[in-house]
């Protein structure tokens, strides 16, 4: 079996406070996370990063022996504020996976369809460094053997879907739309 490098970047901009059958998107995305973590075996590596306007290392990318520890610091991410900036949180994964010993190596991005900001870098005005797009980060992680998978919550009519489904393709991984968060 080969070694995995799996990092989840959560979205954790304020619509994630959003209730959904008595739970927030938040804390369900959370869930997910703790559930990819308990999948892994302790050889391979994991990592979590919550994003709003910057990146916030949750689950330093690391493997884990004990996961207990890790799944409750996840457990205990919530909602700030601001979009997720997805161009800043694709530099971080790039950089935090291009030197780790795996064979496989995945990023996958839990976003809300109508609220992923900062497709290009510095489109925020806040001071974002480097040139590109964050289609072209994906690609350019592609080159590097890092794939891109996207689950997004929302609809086709949401106005980020097009570009989250085309940042899974850059990334050859794989799209998830779903607009019931409790799947």
């Amino acid at each position: 079996i080969p070694s995995v490098a799996l990092l989840i970047v959560l979205d954790r901009s304020g619509s994630m406070a959003a209730q959904v059958q008595g739970q927030t998107k938040m804390s369900l995305a959370n869930q997910g996370a703790v559930f990819a973590l308990n999948v892994l075996q302790p050889k391979d590596y994991f990592g979590v990063l919550a994003v709003d306007v910057r990146s916030h290392t949750v689950a330093p990318l690391a493997q884990y022996q004990a996961k207990g520890p890790a799944e409750q610091k996840i457990m205990s991410i919530t909602a700030g504020g601001g979009g997720i900036y997805v161009y800043t949180s694709l530099v971080e994964a790039l950089g935090l996976l291009r030197d780790i010993p795996a064979r496989i190596k995945h990023v996958i991005l839990f976003s809300d369809a109508a609220d992923a900001e900062e497709k290009v870098a510095g489109e925020m005005a806040d001071g974002a460094r480097g040139g590109g797009t964050a289609l072209d980060l994906a690609s350019a992680m592609l080159a590097a053997k890092i794939t891109t998978s996207v689950v997004a919550l929302g609809t086709d009519q949401d106005k980020d879907t097009t570009f989250l489904r085309q940042l899974a393709e850059r990334g050859s991984g794989r799209f998830y739309l779903t607009s019931d968060a409790t799947s």
